[in-house]
């Protein structure tokens, strides 16, 4: 759609890019939905969420074998 039609309906040239604005309007109400989603997840662990342990990831190499890290 060209940027500066203020209604796409008023030219009969841009009728077949309706089911198009459509789905792009759709798919970006949909996102924002789930960025909400997502920013009150991220809220709710930083105050709610479980603690991490020693070893989140259950790794094995050395750097995860150390109770502190090293000093500089």
């Amino acid at each position: 759609m060209p940027r500066r039609y203020s209604q796409f309906t008023e030219y009969r040239f841009l009728d077949s890019i309706h089911p198009l604005v459509i789905f792009v309007s759709i798919a970006a109400i949909i996102t924002a939905l789930v960025q909400l989603v997502f920013y009150f997840n991220l809220i709710w662990s930083v105050f709610k969420g479980k603690k991490a342990g020693e070893n989140p990831w259950e790794a094995t190499t050395l750097e995860w074998t150390t109770d502190k890290p090293a000093a500089a």
